[in-house]
């Protein structure tokens, strides 16, 4: 919750009721809601939640704005080390609210792993790096392995004696896998 400011009159002759001047404004919807009584299923729900020990995706949960991006990361120095030079940040707004373990420095802690957070962008662009490299690896028109191969065996083979590579590989689209299902049932 936002820190709400609070009016305080110190004058020593001041009374209580002058004291806080206006204590409506701190009473706010947020607070009103949090005080409201649960309806059944609401109920229901958060004890079953509670109750499911094995539903560890709510316990790891942290609410983020649009723009930003989270990550449990090993809390070990070199792995904060290479999220941190990736562009993530220990987090010290968002998931402290949610913390288990508390070490004083503001983070928050679960077990053996630590909360960080970056830019959506950034995360974007990490993305679109680890897709370039999986494609340059694994695009069937490219077969690093048979191309592998062919190099070992050409540095290997006597003269005139040499591999012939004849495989193709041939990406099924959607309309084409709906098809063959359609004609085996």
């Amino acid at each position: 919750m936002a820190e709400r400011p609070i009016d305080l009159n110190l004058v020593p002759t001041a009374t209580a009721a002058d004291k806080i001047t206006e204590l409506d404004k701190i009473i706010t919807e947020e607070v009103l809601e949090a005080l409201a009584p649960e309806s059944r299923e609401e109920k229901r729900a958060r004890l079953v939640q509670i109750y499911e020990r094995g539903v560890v995706g709510d316990r790891l949960h942290v609410d983020l704005p649009f723009d930003k991006i989270g990550q449990w990361v090993v809390n070990d120095k070199m792995a904060i080390y290479r999220m941190e030079g990736l562009g993530y940040s220990i987090d010290t707004e968002f998931a402290p609210r949610r913390k288990l373990h508390d070490k004083g420095d503001g983070a928050s802690y679960i077990g053996d792993v630590v909360y960080m957070i970056a830019d959506r962008e950034t995360r974007e662009i990490i993305d679109e790096i680890k897709k370039e490299r999986y494609e340059k690896l694994n695009d069937p028109r490219k077969q690093k392995e048979e191309k592998d191969f062919e190099n070992l065996n050409r540095a290997n083979a006597p003269a005139g004696i040499g591999s012939l590579v004849e495989s193709k590989a041939h990406i099924a689209k959607k309309l084409e896998i709906e098809q063959a299902l359609k004609q085996t049932s």
